[in-house]
């Protein structure tokens, strides 16, 4: 138990001394913490529930019919651009949640999914036209991996949202 214990207090003493380093470094301006300007005009952009009709890939790879609902709002500060995804792809139930972020410094817009059936993608897309992403997505699922383009375009509110998916 003392040695544990030890090795902890040895490590918070060594955190200790790595932020006082740090503190000497940074600079005399405090760090901005709020969302970046993108951020926000996209969660406020995107805020809401969308419904749509359109067309999906089955497990079969046809093409089928499509019914959707999605609900977007931003979270945890306005850090973070939190949907909702669900779907029916000929009957059959689809559903994704999605977290949406933009790295200021990079210009880079970094997404993570979570997919029923356990499947999950990640990836990033470079700031273009406000409104306009073009996520490059590893993919990892019941079907295995792959890679995949989601665009997304809000930028007409009379049209609403659109997304395509491509492998």
């Amino acid at each position: 138990m003392n040695k544990g214990t030890f090795v902890v207090v040895g490590l918070a003493g060594l955190m200790g001394i790595a932020s006082a380093d740090d503190a000497k470094k940074a600079p005399d301006k405090a760090p901005d913490m709020n969302p970046p300007a993108e951020l926000t005009k996209l969660g406020k952009d995107m805020a809401g529930t969308w419904k749509c009709t359109g067309t999906g890939m089955n497990m079969e790879n046809k093409t089928v019919a499509m019914t959707a609902t999605m609900t977007s709002k931003a979270e945890m500060g306005g850090w973070w651009i939190h949907d909702a995804f669900d779907a029916k792809m000929d009957k059959m139930p689809f559903h994704f949640e999605s977290y949406t972020t933009f790295d200021g410094a990079s210009k880079k817009w970094h997404r993570m999914m979570a997919e029923m059936g356990g499947g999950y993608s990640t990836g990033d897309a470079a700031s273009g036209t406000p409104g306009k992403m073009d996520f490059e997505l590893a993919s990892h699922g019941m079907m295995g991996d792959a890679m995949f383009k989601d665009h997304i375009d809000a930028t007409d509110q009379k049209v609403g949202m659109k997304a395509t998916c491509k492998k």
